[in-house]
């Protein structure tokens, strides 16, 4: 049962899979920022598995969404802008993490640990309702992608019975 959430940065990702072994098989994981990305530093990153998600999409804000095209041309590539379907994949890998019956902490991990894994981080405490002190205590700099959060809320909330709580798509968290 996830108990804690914690959103990191890639290079503390990188530091505890490198430092930590220990965790890596009692606590759960959803990395946004893949490894390969980084350089050739950080073999022995995890493959998905139950503890493990490997994710990847930009940082992309509402605001920036009229501008894809633009930022594509200016990158030379296609920009990977986070979706109902990676929405769909992180929420089940939540939902399968949270069944386990020992109290586990759930690692969130982005280039810089604020705003896709902020988003991540702050969507799990919600859904799990996790203490809210405990939760901005762990994570004081965090301000999670406003895009990210309206989705995984959004999709939450199709996958809710009326009978379960929903959370406020386009609401301000109480948590962050």
């Amino acid at each position: 049962m996830i108990q804690k959430a914690k959103a990191l940065s890639y290079q503390a990702m990188a530091d505890l899979v490198q430092n930590r072994a220990d965790l890596l098989s009692c606590n759960s994981f959803v990395c946004i920022a893949q490894p390969h990305l980084f350089g050739p530093q950080t073999t022995g990153w995890p493959e998905d598995s139950e503890r493990w998600l490997n994710v990847f999409f930009e940082d992309v804000r509402p605001e920036h969404m009229s501008m894809i095209h633009e930022l594509e041309a200016q990158f030379g590539r296609a920009i990977r802008v986070f979706n109902e379907e990676l929405a769909d994949k992180i929420i089940e890998f939540l939902l399968q993490c949270n069944e386990r019956k020992d109290s586990e902490a759930l690692f969130v991990n982005c280039a810089a640990g604020v705003s896709r894994s902020g988003a991540i981080a702050t969507f799990a405490a919600e859904i799990f309702e996790l203490d809210r002190k405990q939760f901005q205590k762990d994570n004081p700099g965090i301000a999670p992608n406003g895009l990210v959060l309206y989705l995984l809320r959004e999709r939450w909330n199709l996958r809710t019975r009326p009978h379960q709580s929903k959370i406020p798509a386009h609401s301000h968290s109480n948590i962050s």
